[in-house]
């Protein structure tokens, strides 16, 4: 390890273990500060060889630009859209993250949301503590030979597919960045929108999957169709959302994520009375924030010993 102490900043929580590793490095300096404003982020990182972040935390160009000395961002989760990624590499510094330490949560949380809304559980649990009792409104959906499509194929769309399949579901997925492979139905963007009785979305954010779902792709849907997204709020163009239960295309949608984080309280997604809301619940159980703190912790260790790191974004 180079002699120089590395300053570390991390700005949003991570797991215990996580931070227990790096303070255990001897040359490493470990500054924890959960609280800083964006003002005081700027004024604070020009001392810093390395920053490690979750989702909330803007490491925009300006940002970048400040911190003379990094070499190194770490995010703890997937997405990096939080994240200049081009400006970074400009800047000749590394951004990683740890793509499989939430995938299981993320996942089970997505199929938990499917459950939720085939058998429209949140809406008669609201029934019953008003003191009413109508069964019949209440007829749900088996998801026993019914038709799930995944869109994005990678750690979390895999962990859903293994999930769907054991529950023997049928599984198409849309993913133009994977390869054909054995037993997995592989389709058209076109055909999963028009098969899919249940459609969850699993793809990064980027120039081609933002608004993914749109006033067009949600005229495609088989009618009747159940969404849900927790990947990413930009993912879907909200008005054709809210159009696509209007008119009865979709029977009920499910949001963990929004464009805006926290969304505001006049926003309609969260009033709409077809659509269950989470608060960015993805990755938030004790095992998913444990593994990816120490994942980051590892890569981080790595780095600075000028090891191979393994999960360059």
């Amino acid at each position: 390890m180079n002699t120089k102490t590395i300053k570390i900043l991390v700005t949003e929580p991570m797991a215990a273990d996580g931070l227990a590793q790096l303070r255990s490095q001897s040359g490493f300096s470990l500054d924890v500060n959960l609280t800083l404003s964006e003002e005081a982020l700027l004024d604070k990182i020009p001392d810093f060889d390395c920053l490690l972040v979750r989702s909330q935390t803007k490491v925009n160009k300006n940002l970048i630009d400040r911190g003379q000395k990094l070499k190194l961002i770490g995010r703890a989760g997937v997405g990096v859209d939080n994240i200049d990624i081009n400006h970074a590499q400009q800047r000749n510094i590394a951004v990683i993250n740890t793509p499989s330490g939430n995938s299981i949560s993320a996942a089970e949380l997505a199929f938990g949301l499917m459950v939720s809304l085939a058998r429209k559980l949140p809406f008669a649990h609201q029934h019953v503590q008003q003191g009413l009792w109508d069964r019949g409104s209440f007829k749900g959906l088996e998801l026993y030979k019914k038709t799930l499509g995944i869109i994005g194929f990678g750690n979390v769309g895999q962990h859903l597919y293994k999930r769907a399949k054991a529950f023997d579901m049928q599984v198409l997925v849309f993913d133009p960045l994977i390869k054909a492979q054995d037993g997995i139905e592989i389709v058209s963007l076109e055909e999963v929108l028009k098969r899919s009785d249940f459609l969850s979305l699993h793809c990064a954010l980027n120039d081609q999957t933002r608004n993914i779902i749109n006033q067009h792709s949600m005229s495609l849907l088989k009618k009747g169709a159940i969404l849900i997204n927790t990947a990413r709020g930009e993912l879907i163009e909200d008005e054709a959302l809210i159009a696509g239960l209007d008119n009865g295309q979709l029977a009920f949608a499910a949001l963990d994520v929004f464009r805006n984080e926290p969304p505001a309280k006049n926003n309609p997604l969260l009033h709409h009375p077809r659509i269950m809301v989470t608060p960015h619940l993805g990755a938030s159980t004790e095992e998913a924030q444990i593994r990816v703190s120490n994942l980051l912790a590892q890569e981080t260790i790595a780095f600075f010993n000028g090891e191979k790191v393994k999960r360059v974004v």
